[in-house]
């Protein structure tokens, strides 16, 4: 009986712990990625793979015009293929030389701290064919990789949009390797 309702207690903790919501109402939820890192993820937002071959991670709502993915760079290969950054500002800047889009502009560019790493916070806009786009983009350092979170939508939706991508980028935390490290 004691395991049991150690059980519900603790199945209830999980549950109410993981229904966070923004200011403006929007629930989200912590997921967890490989064991390395965790975002919150709107509840309007589902898995995808069709946005970015390279990505590790990638949500959509088509409906909504809101996309995101997660692109995690590990420090020791990029080491291995000496390409060495001096830190998120450097590796946003080289992410921004190669970003594939026409009509970029760097709206606002600040350094900033996501959970205890240092990072750069970027909106862009830019276009792809007759389209406009807004991209808020963060990119983390942590002592092993750098992560870069890349979320966007049509220039028009920027604003109903921003502060859930906000709190995505925010949320962004790594979280301790277990394991055969």
């Amino acid at each position: 009986m004691a395991k049991r309702l150690i059980f519900v207690l603790l199945s209830l903790f999980f549950f109410v712990g993981s229904r966070l919501a923004a200011e403006d109402g929007t629930r989200f939820s912590r997921q967890s990625f490989g064991r390395v890192y965790s975002l919150e993820i709107p509840k309007y937002m589902s898995r995808t793979a069709e946005l970015n071959d390279n990505a590790d991670l990638q949500y959509a709502n088509g409906v909504k015009e809101a996309y995101f993915i997660v692109m995690v760079e590990d420090k020791e290969f990029l080491n291995i293929v000496q390409a060495n950054f001096a830190g998120p500002d450097d590796y946003f800047d080289y992410f921004y030389d190669n970003f594939n889009i026409s009509r970029k502009k760097i709206l606002t560019k600040i350094k900033t701290n996501i959970n205890g790493m240092d990072a750069v916070l970027s909106e862009i806009e830019g276009g792809v064919d007759s389209l406009d786009f807004y991209y808020l983009i963060g990119v983390a350092e942590s002592k092993s990789a750098y992560y870069n979170v890349i979320c966007w939508t049509l220039y028009d939706k920027r604003e109903e949009l921003k502060n859930d991508y906000k709190k995505i980028i925010y949320s962004l935390k790594e979280e301790e390797r277990g394991g055969d490290e």
